[in-house]
C-alpha cells in the first residue's frame, strides 16, 4: 500500500464567489456515502458514518472525516478515506468536485468499473485507489488529465491492456498497475512523454511481448522499475543502460531469454537487480 503526500498551494479566490459550492460539494459527498455498505467495526469508519450528515454540511471543511478544502475558496481539495474498511462504488456525483486535487481511497472493498467521468477531475493530481476491488479495464481517458503525478491502481481485479492515453501524460511521477490483471503488450514508445517518471510498476499481471526499446528514454528521473511475474520474451534491451538514476530494476518471473546486457553496468545507483530467480545486491 502507498500514501502520497505532496503540498499543494490553495486558490486564492476573490470575495466570496466559491462560497455557496460548499453545499454542492457536502451534497456529492453525502452521495458517496449513501453508496457505501457499513460492513467494518473499525472506529475510523464508524465516525465517519456519525460524522459525514446533512446537518453538518457546513462543516465539511473543518470537521468532516478525510476531507480537506482550500483555505480561501472552501471546494474540498482532497478526499483521503484509506484503510476506513468501507464497501461501496463510486456515484458520478463525485465528479462534482471540481476543485479536487488528491484522491485516496486505497485499502478497502470498492468494487465495480473505474469511472469514466475520473478524467472530468481535471485538477487531479493524485489517484490512489490501490487494494481495492475495482474491475472492468482502465478509462483510457484518464490520459486526458495532464496534470497528473500519481496513477496508483495496484491490487485491483483491472483487465484488458493499458491504455496508450496513460503513456501520454508527461507530468506522470508515479504509474504503480501492478496485481491486477491486465494483458497486452507495452508500446515502443512507452518513454517518449515521460519525462518526469520516478516509479513504473506493472508487476504481477499478464502482460506480454517483448519490453520496450524506446524504455530508455524515461530520462534521468526513473528510479524504480518493475516488470516482473508478466510474460515479457525477448532480451534485456541494451537501451535500459540509459536509466542512470535507477535503483531498482525487477524483471524476475518473465520469460526474458539472453545475457544481462553489459549495459546495465551504467547504472551506478542501482542497488538491487532482481532476474530470473535471483536477487543481486550491488555491494
Amino acid at each position: 500500500m502507498h500514501h502520497y503526500c505532496f503540498f499543494f498551494a490553495s486558490t486564492s479566490t476573490a470575495g466570496g464567489y466559491y462560497d455557496h459550492d460548499y453545499r454542492n460539494d457536502a451534497a456529492a459527498l453525502l452521495q458517496l456515502k449513501a453508496h457505501f455498505a457499513n460492513t467494518s467495526s473499525s472506529t475510523s469508519n464508524h465516525r465517519l458514518f456519525r460524522n459525514w450528515t446533512a446537518a453538518t454540511a457546513a462543516d465539511v471543511c473543518s470537521n468532516w472525516v478525510g476531507v480537506s478544502c482550500g483555505r480561501r475558496h472552501r471546494r474540498v481539495t482532497s478526499l483521503n478515506l484509506a484503510n476506513m474498511g468501507i464497501q461501496g462504488t463510486l456515484p458520478p456525483h463525485l465528479q462534482n468536485l471540481s476543485f479536487l486535487v488528491s484522491l485516496d481511497l486505497s485499502g478497502n472493498l470498492f468494487h465495480g468499473d473505474l469511472p469514466i467521468w475520473l478524467s472530468k477531475l481535471r485538477r487531479l493530481k493524485i489517484i490512489n485507489l490501490s487494494d481495492n476491488q475495482f474491475g472492468g479495464n482502465i478509462p483510457p481517458s484518464l490520459g486526458d488529465l495532464g496534470g497528473l503525478r500519481v496513477l496508483d491502481l495496484e491490487g485491483n481485479r483491472l483487465s484488458g491492456g493499458i491504455p496508450t492515453t496513460i503513456f501520454n501524460v508527461s507530468s506522470l511521477e508515479r504509474l504503480i498497475l501492478a496485481n491486477n490483471s491486465l494483458s497486452g503488450s507495452l508500446p515502443d514508445d512507452i518513454c517518449n512523454q515521460f519525462t518526469r517518471i520516478e516509479v513504473l510498476n506493472v508487476s504481477i499481471n499478464y502482460l506480454e511481448g517483448r519490453i520496450p526499446s524506446g524504455l530508455g528514454n524515461c530520462g534521468a528521473s526513473l528510479k524504480n522499475l518493475s516488470f516482473a511475474y508478466n510474460g515479457f520474451t525477448g532480451s534485456i534491451p541494451k537501451s535500459i543502460g540509459n536509466l542512470t538514476a535507477l535503483e531498482a530494476l525487477s524483471l524476475s518471473f518473465t520469460n526474458l531469454t539472453g545475457e544481462i546486457p553489459y549495459e546495465i553496468g551504467n547504472l551506478r545507483r542501482l542497488e538491487i537487480l532482481k532476474h530470473a530467480q535471483r536477487v543481486i545486491f550491488r555491494q
